[in-house]
C-alpha cells in the first residue's frame, strides 16, 4: 500500500533552492509520497514514485542530496521513473491514440532536462 501525505517533504527548502516549483509537484521521500497540492495521483504516478523509492533505498536523505546537486544524476533517475510511468500508463490505456499523444511528451522521450 502506498502512503501519501498531503504536505511537503522534510527537505522542501533544499528542493526549492535548486528546482523551480509550480505548486503541482509530488515528491517521493523514504517510502512516502508527499502531495502538498492534493492533486490526483493515478497508478502511473504511483509507478513513477515507486521507482524513486527503490532508487533511494534506505538512504533517502543521501539520494536527495545527490539528486539536487547533480543534473546528470537527476536526469538518469527521472528518466527511469518516467519510463515506469509510461509503461504503467500503457497498461491502463490500450487506446493507441492516447499512447501516441503520450509518446510526444518530453519527459517520456527523455527530453526532461
Amino acid at each position: 500500500m502506498t502512503v501519501i501525505f498531503m504536505e511537503f517533504p522534510p527537505n522542501i527548502d533544499a528542493i526549492r533552492a535548486v528546482l523551480p516549483l509550480t505548486g503541482r509537484e509530488i515528491f517521493a521521500y523514504g517510502g512516502i509520497i508527499y502531495n502538498p497540492s492534493g492533486c490526483r495521483i493515478g497508478p502511473e504516478l504511483v509507478a513513477h514514485e515507486q521507482v524513486h523509492f527503490r532508487q533511494q533505498g534506505t538512504r533517502p536523505k543521501r539520494w536527495w542530496k545527490k539528486f539536487l546537486a547533480h543534473t546528470e544524476f537527476r536526469m538518469e533517475q527521472e528518466l527511469e521513473a518516467h519510463r515506469a510511468e509510461y509503461w504503467a500508463f500503457c497498461k491502463i490505456n490500450r487506446d493507441r491514440n492516447a499512447r501516441v499523444q503520450c509518446d510526444s511528451l518530453p519527459a517520456w522521450r527523455g527530453d526532461y532536462f
